[in-house]
């Protein structure tokens, strides 16, 4: 919670609280739950919250921190086949050689919130929208695995993204 709250206001100590977040719920998603791919989604955040850690702190082009930004509509257009073409592939390998739950919405959910993850690492405005519908999507698998806390926590989420959209768009629009 406290990592999401902190990036919706472009902090980046935001990303030691993912880090340690995500380590842990990563074991829970595995060994209780049984969602494979939401257990794999918190070890690769785990990775990129160093990576986010970098970017955010240390990372400059051109003598200069890294801004927020935005992207066209075609990108989304780009962004939102390749993600539905990868949910496809894992869902499909994860249904036929796994035990996993909810393989098909949970690989969904996984890729969107890969993407959505690289894009909040780099700044791009654009990431809060995947946010908020990701979440939204979560909180009915979570309600269907019987994680009422995840789901709960996941409506929170949802709320947090529509906040973290406006206030990053303040912060871009602001510097435009």
């Amino acid at each position: 919670m406290v990592y999401v709250i902190l990036a919706a206001r472009e902090k980046a100590s935001c990303w030691y609280w993912g880090i340690v977040s995500c380590g842990i719920w990563s074991y829970i998603t595995f060994y209780q739950y049984d969602l494979y791919f939401d257990g794999f989604l918190q070890v690769f955040y785990v990775l990129m919250g160093f990576y986010g850690l970098y970017q955010w702190k240390f990372a400059k082009t051109g003598g200069v921190q890294l801004q927020i930004t935005t992207f066209s509509g075609n990108t989304h257009g780009i962004i939102i086949f390749i993600g539905c073409v990868f949910s496809m592939i894992f869902a499909t390998l994860f249904d036929v050689y796994t035990e996993a739950a909810a393989t098909y919405l949970d690989a969904t959910t996984t890729i969107f919130a890969v993407i959505a993850t690289y894009l909040t690492v780099i700044k791009k405005l654009n990431n809060w929208l995947y946010w908020i519908i990701i979440n939204i999507t979560y909180v009915y698998l979570y309600f269907s695995r019987g994680a009422i806390l995840f789901a709960i926590l996941y409506v929170i989420y949802f709320v947090v993204a529509i906040n973290g959209y406006f206030n990053w768009r303040k912060i871009y629009l602001d510097k435009v």
